[in-house]
């Protein structure tokens, strides 16, 4: 049996996350999750095929959508060091869920679109605006929940 030593397994805050964000913005509109290329298929006039690669229209708009709002938002000088961020996707609620649903109690989601997914195009869009670079990034807080109004994302970014 290996023994993992004390001081890895408990890792003390760096951050008193009382304090108020550096940065806090809200995202309104209809929730993208980044899909980074899609793939279609080319012919040319002898037959032969060959791979296009583009971004979809949404998602192209999505990551407008955040960069209007960030720069909103925008310090003075970039942001540098360790950040922590949190997000949190409020996804519009399945109609079959809210015909069903009387509860006023948020709905944890446990399936698709994926975290990765929805945390990257956001990352990707604020850099240059909040941060030099999304690799600043080094914690990374983040919830999934079901609303019955309309979408939108709540981004907060702390200094460790």
């Amino acid at each position: 049996m290996i023994e993992v030593p004390k001081s890895i397994l408990i890792i003390q805050p760096q951050a008193d996350y009382s304090d108020p964000p550096l940065i806090q913005f809200k995202i309104y509109g209809k929730i993208i999750a980044n899909k980074k290329v899609d793939v279609r298929i080319g012919y040319r006039k002898n037959g032969s095929s060959f791979p296009i690669l583009y971004t979809r229209t949404a998602v192209r708009q999505w990551k407008e959508a955040i960069r209007a709002i960030a720069i909103q938002h925008k310090p003075d000088v970039l942001l540098t060091g360790p950040l922590m961020a949190f997000y949190r996707f409020h996804i519009l609620m399945p109609k079959s869920k809210r015909r069903k649903d009387t509860s006023l109690e948020p709905y944890w989601i446990d399936v698709k679109p994926d975290n990765d997914n929805l945390i990257g195009i956001i990352q990707d869009a604020i850099q240059g605006i909040i941060y030099d670079n999304d690799s600043r990034i080094a914690k990374t807080l983040f919830e999934k929940i079901y609303t019955k109004e309309a979408e939108y994302v709540d981004v907060a970014i702390w200094r460790l």
